[in-house]
């Protein structure tokens, strides 16, 4: 059974069409980042919708983003955990654990929504454990390449109109990790900077972990592709270059997730808790006077003005 269905990223004008016929037009919209199962493509994406008697409002994705500081890890689930999930049903899915380390040779790409604010409060509220949204401890790398088009725009404008002078870097509200457990293990790197930055991103990291294909997991409609290759670097893999057919390979990529995420459950061993104490370099963490602070309502139209002006630029 898929375990979950990616809300595509509708097209803006789609978008506005939708909201008018519910009357929403008007509706305000939070900017939050995140990692992990929140994600298109994982099992609780929808906890960024709003839902109500009457209305459906879908969170638009703006972009993905790199912020420097945070250390990404996978939460296993240990069978005194509410979330853990006992045969046979399927075990529950690691989700993403970014804990903030405030060194600059750690890195996770964010994907950045836009939420109906009536959301906004409830997307943690039921679940994953260890995980809060914090306004402005780390701030997102505008200048990275790994930092989309939309996210820029939608930073430096506003930037702009705050009249702040720090042009490279600005905070929205991220999903941060605020507990350690020795049970996580380490997500992956998706690559490794010419600086050495060890760059993770939780859907990347999650296939490299389970020794899948990353676009096997998720559809390949609601983010672009970060590897496409049939040789991943997980190790000694066993993934298997499988047939084109795309329910073949996600049925098989996920088979491949929820085994190793068993033997993760089973194994013993500990992780060590990151120290800030062996940083080659500290990043700032809190806004100063100089940067902005995207953490207010906008409107519909706003967020489609950014998405079609990154467009054209």
């Amino acid at each position: 059974m898929r375990v979950s269905v990616s809300v595509k990223l509708l097209v803006p004008l789609a978008l506005l069409n939708f909201h008018a016929s519910l009357s929403l037009a008007k509706a305000e919209y939070l900017i939050v980042g995140v990692s992990g199962t929140l994600q298109d493509g994982f099992p609780l994406r929808d906890r960024l919708d709003y839902t109500a008697k009457n209305e459906m409002v879908p969170a638009v994705f703006i972009g993905k983003a790199l912020v420097r500081g945070y250390k990404a890890y996978l939460d296993i689930k240990d069978p005194d955990c509410r979330e853990y999930q006992p045969e046979p049903h399927q075990p529950t899915v690691p989700n993403a654990v970014v804990l903030p380390t405030g060194c600059h040779e750690h890195a996770n790409v964010y994907h950045i929504f836009a939420v109906d604010s009536r959301q906004f409060l409830h997307i943690l509220n039921g679940e994953p454990r260890f995980l809060s949204i914090t306004p402005d401890t780390a701030m997102i790398d505008l200048q990275a390449p790994e930092t989309d088009a939309a996210v820029r725009t939608l930073a430096l404008r506003e930037i702009l109109r705050q009249g702040k002078s720090d042009q490279l870097r600005a905070a929205v509200p991220l999903v941060t990790g605020v507990w350690f457990q020795s049970t996580y293990v380490e997500s992956p790197p998706i690559r490794v900077g010419d600086d050495g930055t060890r760059i993770t991103s939780y859907d990347g990291g999650l296939a490299r972990w389970a020794g899948v294909i990353r676009d096997d997991l998720v559809d390949s409609s609601s983010s672009s592709s970060e590897e496409n290759e049939c040789a991943v670097d997980a190790g000694d893999s066993n993934e298997e270059c499988l047939p084109a057919n795309s329910n073949i390979r996600w049925e098989r990529a996920w088979e491949l997730v929820h085994k190793a995420t068993r033997e993760a459950e089973q194994a013993d061993y500990t992780t060590d808790r990151p120290d800030p104490v062996e940083c080659q370099q500290s990043v700032r963490f809190g806004v100063g006077p100089d940067q902005a602070r995207i953490n207010y309502p906008m409107s519909l139209e706003k967020i489609i003005e950014v998405l079609d002006s990154s467009k054209s630029n």
